[in-house]
């Protein structure tokens, strides 16, 4: 209700009390002035609204209400005549809701009565019509009720049958479940043999792509287009390429087919710059392209026995090494090679022309290792050469050299020379066992040395040499092995031809000499007079005289381990499983490999899971590749 009609209800009601003389004392009047007052908002003197605009208009309401009740106010007190009240009440503008004379309100309120009753008697008839349609309605309700029991009921029971439903089709998945997760338990248990077999057979390859490669935090060759990928064989051929053999072995010679790495010997350290110096890069260029076709790697081999003079130098000091580091970093990715290989002979001890540092050689190598890994990266391979004795400091052969494999993609032990006109009696310079006289060094000792100072096989190659080593024995005795020699006489590399052909007739040889195998094949195991009597020439030695034939032994032959070629036994040792030839007129004695030996060996690298085998060098072998072809067929061939 607006304050408007609140004022006329107050208003009729005033006037009414006045048209029927009833009196209205002061505090009434008061107590209507102050409910209309109050009952309006407009003119609500507590609202709080700060606005002018509606301030002023409350103003205005409050003084317009107070006109019309000070009007009521007198017209209450002094009753007039209906028609003053008209004009009193047009001159005020006052609206009169609902007001009439006497009769008009007295017939108005019988009027107001009758109607009255009959909207009573109107409602009680509606009362009883809505309550009929209650109960109706009720019933209707209460079967729909029923209804709805019934159909909740059915509802129930079919949920509880849906329920059993799913439950038994869950029981039959979980069934089905189980029986699979059973199966599949199986497949996994059978997997994991099959996979365990697997392991088992292939760790070689598995051992040997690991330790290819190495892990490495700052590794930045992840993606180099250049690396080659493993070759088919699990085994690896490491094959020395002497750059001053080229001529006789040129790179299209090579027979990338049966070999799968390449080391280029060699390149020296520059003692200024310590920069690689000392090789032609465009046999090494020509080499690289050659193995690339084939699938196969190509190292730069830096040292060597007479090139490792600077290596102490060149690791004393960090400015150094990082000169020589980035040298070598560059040389590799200017020629594409593969990798490197440190022929460093040898650290921490005596060597050809170097000068040790016998405390820091080792550990200065070790750091040289660790940032060359850093530099280049996991997929350049980083190889050495090393000897039957491991690393040393102070004169003694260090016990744990774990460190070192986490930079070595491998080592490869120069497992020959184990004795030469530096000994003191004549033994075998490369046998795999080592005999109770003579010296102690052998190819199991030199591996075992390695495996005891924390090597892995698979990270050990065993190196044969392609050559012999001779003496000229004081003794026939044992067929001069084990004897004294004339350390007076000096040793040389024998390669000149002439001085082969003459072995069973020329004078006393004035030295010793390296003998390359495949000069004792083609002029020793090839000769016309190899077991049995023959009185003829060679068809091969033009030089050759009848006189200085030696005759056929038959006693020697009674010797199954003995082959007679004219004046020369090949004696094999059953002790070092090892050759060695005897020359019985001039008691020349030379240490080699040949094919029964070396089978020995790579029987033995199969058997102890080691990474493979390494040559030196390969223009020491026959030109149809005698010694090679050996190495494959066993290696390669037969996996």
């Amino acid at each position: 209700m607006n304050y408007l009609s609140f004022t006329s209800l107050i208003f009729n009601f005033l006037l009414i009390l006045s048209f029927n003389n009833i009196p209205l004392s002061w505090n009434q009047k008061e107590i209507f002035h102050i409910s209309l007052v109050e009952a309006n908002p407009i003119i609500n003197n507590n609202n709080n609204n700060n606005n002018q605009r509606l301030h002023h208009q409350q103003q205005q309401h409050n003084d317009n209400l107070l006109k019309e009740l000070e009007i009521i106010t007198n017209i209450i007190e002094d009753p007039v005549e209906t028609e003053n009240l008209n004009e009193i009440i047009e001159e005020n503008d006052i609206e009169i809701v609902g007001i009439t004379n006497n009769n008009d309100y007295d017939n108005e309120n019988i009027n107001k009565n009758e109607e009255e009753e009959e909207e009573e008697d109107n409602e009680e008839n509606n009362d009883n019509e809505e309550e009929e349609e209650d109960n109706e309605e009720n019933n209707d309700n209460e079967e729909e009720e029923e209804d709805n029991e019934e159909n909740n009921d059915n509802e129930e029971e079919e949920e509880d049958n849906e329920e059993n439903n799913d439950n038994e089709e869950e029981e039959e998945d979980n069934e089905e479940n189980n029986d699979n997760e059973e199966e599949e338990e199986d497949n996994e248990e059978n997997n994991d043999n099959e996979e365990e077999e697997d392991n088992e057979e292939n760790n070689d390859n598995e051992e040997e792509e690991d330790n290819e490669e190495e892990e490495d935090d700052d590794d930045d060759d992840d993606n180099d287009e250049n690396y080659i990928e493993s070759n088919t064989c699990s085994k690896k051929i490491v094959v020395y390429y002497a750059e001053w053999r080229s001529s006789s072995v040129p790179p299209s010679k090579i027979p990338f087919d049966k070999i799968t790495h390449i080391n280029y010997a060699f390149a020296t350290i520059d003692p200024n710059t310590f920069n690689l110096i000392g090789f032609n890069s465009e046999i090494i260029s020509e080499v690289v392209s050659y193995a690339h076709e084939h699938n196969k790697k190509v190292l730069l081999s830096i040292g060597g026995w007479s090139g490792s003079e600077y290596f102490t130098l060149m690791t004393s000091t960090e400015e150094n090494q990082n000169a020589f580091i980035e040298n070598v970093k560059l040389t590799i990715d200017s020629l594409n090679l593969d990798g490197i290989d440190l022929d460093w002979e040898y650290p921490g001890r005596v060597g050809y022309n170097n000068n040790p540092d016998l405390e820091n050689d080792t550990p200065n190598y070790l750091i040289l290792l660790k940032k060359l890994r850093k530099t280049l990266g996991k997929k350049k391979l980083i190889t050495a050469a090393v000897s039957s004795t491991p690393f040393q400091q102070n004169g003694i052969v260090l016990n744990d050299l774990s460190e070192f494999t986490k930079y070595f993609n491998f080592i490869n032990i120069m497992a020959y020379d184990f004795s030469g006109n530096w000994s003191n009696i004549i033994s075998h310079h490369e046998s795999f066992d080592f005999p109770e006289m003579g010296h102690d060094l052998s190819v199991k000792k030199s591996a075992e040395n390695w495996l005891k100072r924390g090597f892995p096989s698979e990270k050990i190659v065993i190196g044969v040499g392609a050559y012999g080593r001779a003496w000229i024995s004081d003794s026939k005795t044992n067929f001069g092995i084990y004897q004294y020699f004339d350390k007076t006489i000096k040793d040389k590399d024998n390669d000149d031809n002439s001085s082969w052909l003459n072995y069973c007739y020329q004078e006393k040889q004035t030295h010793t000499s390296t003998w390359r195998y495949k000069y004792i094949y083609k002029y020793i195991l090839s000769s016309r007079n190899n077991n049995n009597n023959n009185n003829g020439n060679s068809d091969d030695d033009d030089n050759y005289d009848d006189n200085y034939y030696y005759p056929y032994d038959e006693t020697l032959h009674e010797n199954n381990n003995i082959i007679q070629y004219n004046c020369w036994l090949r004696i094999w040792d059953n002790e070092a499983q090892a050759p060695y030839l005897f020359n019985t007129k001039f008691n020349n004695v030379i240490s080699y490999d040949d094919p029964q030996s070396i089978k020995i060996k790579l029987n033995y690298i199969q058997e102890n899971n080691f990474a493979g085998i390494m040559m030196w060098e390969l223009d020491g072998d026959t030109e149809d590749w005698i010694l090679i072809n050996t190495m494959d067929n066993i290696l390669c061939k037969e996996e």
